[in-house]
């Protein structure tokens, strides 16, 4: 028990007392410093909310982290000169993701998977729902995703195989509306963002994953893996993130936001990658750009490339389709982190000097115009005299955060020995 009445925190500017009754002094400052709570209150102080006061009244521990927080607090509309109380009691656990999974057989039927587990608070001791997992601030979306994919379902999921159906939901969104799914806003903070994936499989593939157990040792969960046919999802499961996600999927193939399904499955094998000197890997297929027409039939070409399972695409300046590249990878659905882009400087920016270089490199990017920046830029060919300082200057973008990896293109042995030795 603590023996200071309060602590506080600053809102807006301003110290708003948090009581802690029935919690010590430790736990009630480890709960002021976590993410859910953090989280919150930067997002009551972002809107029109006027917070007073804050009783924590419990906290669960998931070993030394914060997990759940249960608190009361008193709360108003900014300006509301009624000064009348809105209901203040909240469940902090913070945010989720959740993934739609579509098995493409090669049967042409169509499968998802559900995880089927016991879930205490709502007295089931069988549930079937979407493979899921807290966001607790030690990877990404994508990374939390991928991790649930192996654990609960045993499959080997790439960043670049998934699409978030509530980001691009977003896209489309009318005024104000926050980016996840929201499935308790009475009374609790959880967004949950929801993924995508298809994949392609074989009926052998498909009969291993029936039933397959998993124990999820570090969290006390058994979960057992149910394949149930794709269109039946919301016969056989009442669990909400499923009916979101499918209404979301049908509502986005609708505006052609993502494509029909099959296009985007892959094998359920790892798309082979190659570890560059720096530490970075680099997709080992790539789809090479050269004589693409930058046109409409060149953006089709594109997304065909993509819906076949290519993330990898090669271009340069001197294609001239650099812009075609960024319309069709947007069109896609895919975010940029699911591509890795090469481009190349051609050789009359080199023979102009250092600042050319750099002007073509902007260009690039401006053509492409998604993300921001290339996973590898290329020397296209070794001018004489010029690409040592081409290289100088590309090494300086890299610095900047523009270019992730740099590379050679055409060079010679001895011209990679001279770039050695000067550059």
């Amino acid at each position: 028990m603590s023996k200071e009445p309060s602590l506080s925190v600053s809102f807006r500017g301003k110290p708003v007392q948090v009581t802690f009754p029935s919690l010590s002094r430790e736990i009630a400052k480890k709960t002021l410093e976590s993410e859910p709570f953090c989280k919150w209150l930067q997002q009551c102080c972002a809107t029109g909310l006027e917070i007073e006061s804050i009783e924590l009244q419990s906290v669960d521990m998931f070993g030394p982290r914060v997990g759940f927080v249960k608190l009361k607090s008193v709360a108003k509309m900014r300006n509301d000169k009624s000064d009348a109380p809105l209901p203040g009691i909240c469940f902090l656990r913070g945010n989720s993701v959740a993934i739609l999974v579509a098995l493409v057989c090669e049967d042409t039927k169509v499968y998802s998977l559900l995880v089927e587990q016991p879930r205490v608070p709502i007295g089931q001791a069988s549930f079937l729902e979407l493979p899921a997992g807290m966001m607790d601030g030690k990877g990404g979306l994508a990374g939390i995703a991928i991790q649930v994919m192996n654990q609960e379902c045993g499959i080997e999921v790439e960043a670049n195989e998934l699409i978030d159906l509530t980001l691009l939901a977003h896209e489309k969104a009318v005024g104000d509306r926050p980016t996840g799914i929201c499935p308790s806003a009475g009374g609790c903070d959880e967004f949950i963002q929801i993924m995508y994936l298809e994949k392609k499989i074989t009926r052998e593939e498909l009969e291993i994953m029936k039933g397959r157990l998993a124990r999820l040792s570090n969290h006390g969960e058994v979960i057992t893996l149910r394949v149930v046919p794709f269109d039946e999802i919301w016969k056989v499961s009442a669990d909400a993130k499923a009916m979101c996600a499918f209404f979301l999927l049908e509502k986005l193939r609708e505006q052609g936001m993502v494509p029909l399904l099959g296009e985007l499955a892959t094998p359920l094998a790892a798309e082979p990658k190659l570890l560059m000197r720096n530490g970075n890997s680099i997709p080992q297929l790539a789809f090479g750009l050269y004589k693409v027409p930058a046109s409409d039939k060149g953006e089709q070409i594109i997304l065909d490339a993509i819906h076949a399972g290519y993330r990898h695409f090669d271009t340069a300046s001197f294609y001239r389709n650099e812009a075609t590249l960024g319309r069709a990878l947007k069109k896609s659905g895919l975010a940029r982190d699911c591509f890795f882009i090469t481009s190349k400087v051609w050789n009359d920016a080199q023979t102009k000097g250092r600042q050319a270089v750099r002007k073509s490199v902007i260009q690039s990017l401006k053509a492409v115009d998604f993300g921001g920046y290339f996973d590898l830029f290329l020397i296209h060919w070794p001018v004489p005299g010029c690409f040592v300082e081409t290289y100088k200057e590309l090494e300086m973008l890299h610095d900047g955060g523009k270019i992730h990896n740099l590379g050679l293109s055409n060079f010679s042995p001895q011209e990679y020995e001279e770039l050695i030795k000067n550059g």
